[in-house]
């Protein structure tokens, strides 16, 4: 690939310290050697990040139930209201997975589930209570966009007064699913039931207003444009100028198994590395960008830490989303820390907000818990 005059002004751009424009970053990523991303979304992740060292979370996703009304095609996850294999996790069961997550040394509750339409507001404060109550130190960074606005709409209330609520219960951050791409053209071929781009900005907008932060994602391969890549970028760096309640961005490629779009191909490696390198570059006022080892596997999560991502992401994980594509990774907290410090950086574990909690110097490992168990991350169907 040749360096063109416009990556030349993107390049000289970048070196100002100056905002990047989507042509600039549509010709970056269409045209840039990956070498060249990789030294300029290194030296952002060092603007946002000087100090050696790479973080992880060890939390768990817990899916309380895969019942879901909004009918996604690029989902293979949900059953339908009254399909025999739906399940919804009872209480016992959502605080077993808990309490092994709390054995685990771990701090952070990542649960969602489909949109399944019998869950009101009432009953998510009243899970969110039990485990605040049960676990004072676990962080309850949990449901998504389309949970929320459910929620609003069978409740009548504003965003404002749902995330109000859920944080009088504990709730305490929301995770940017559900963005996919934020361009409506794309939203409504892979989602015609799922809300707007600005919907989804509306609710972490009303999220940040309450004092509850967000991150936020992108899931890309489904046939979106350079542009609407840039596009979306540069509504989340807006949104972060207006609020500054994104902590951190990630994300992942498509995965087609099992889904209603089998005819589009997964993306590879040298997407997912050219994705996360600018989203380094474009989103310049998000402190913080995770790489996602759930989709592509920790190998090439260690590399996207050298384009540009500080955060190897969440380890423990009992996932059952992506593992419904036919996709299964797993990795343990020792594993993250000798990938981390095969870098040649530090490894530390953080907790939601990117507070270090530990670091782990070398010969130093995670003390795993001893236990002959069943994995503690079957889910039962109900």
């Amino acid at each position: 690939m040749k360096i063109t005059p416009l990556i030349k002004e993107a390049v000289d751009t970048f070196e100002n310290n100056e905002r990047l424009t989507l042509e600039h970053g549509c010709e970056l990523f269409e045209k840039a050697p990956l070498n060249l991303l990789g030294f300029l979304a290194n030296k952002a992740r060092l603007r946002h990040n000087p100090r050696n060292i790479g973080t992880f979370v060890v939390d768990t996703i817990l899916n309380y139930s895969n019942i879901c009304n909004v009918l996604c095609k690029f989902c293979a996850f949900y059953e339908l209201p009254k399909s025999k294999k739906g399940y919804d996790l009872s209480i016992e069961q959502i605080l077993e997975r808990v309490q092994e997550l709390v054995d685990y040394g771990g701090t952070q509750l990542l649960m969602q589930g489909g949109v399944n339409p019998r869950y009101r507001l009432k009953d998510f404060k009243n899970i969110f209570e039990i485990i605040r109550d049960k676990f004072p130190n676990v962080e309850i960074h949990s449901l998504s966009s389309a949970e929320i606005e459910w929620i609003a709409k069978k409740d009548k209330l504003s965003f404002n007064k749902v995330f109000s609520e859920l944080k009088e219960s504990g709730y305490m951050s929301l995770p940017g699913a559900g963005a996919e791409i934020l361009v409506d053209r794309v939203r409504k071929e892979i989602s015609p039931l799922r809300s707007s781009r600005d919907v989804w900005l509306d609710i972490h907008r009303s999220a940040h207003e309450e004092g509850i932060p967000s991150s936020c994602t992108m899931t890309y391969g489904f046939g979106e444009s350079a542009m609407e890549k840039m596009e979306h970028f540069n509504v989340l760096r807006e949104l972060q100028d207006e609020t500054n309640g994104f902590t951190a961005f990630v994300c992942w490629g498509f995965q087609p198994g099992g889904t209603e779009l089998t005819h589009l191909k997964a993306p590879g490696g040298e997407a997912y590395l050219r994705h996360v390198a600018l989203g380094r570059l474009m989103l310049d006022n998000i402190p913080h960008l995770q790489a996602g080892w759930v989709t592509d596997g920790p190998k090439l999560c260690q590399m996207a830490m050298n384009y540009g991502a500080d955060d190897f992401g969440g380890v423990v994980i009992g996932e059952e989303v992506i593992a419904a594509t036919g996709v299964h990774y797993r990795v343990d907290p020792n594993e993250a820390i000798r990938l981390i410090r095969d870098l040649g950086r530090m490894p530390a574990q953080r907790n939601t907000y990117y507070d270090i909690l530990r670091t782990f110097s070398d010969g130093v490992e995670y003390p795993m818990p001893e236990t002959n168990k069943k994995s503690p991350f079957a889910i039962p169907v109900l």
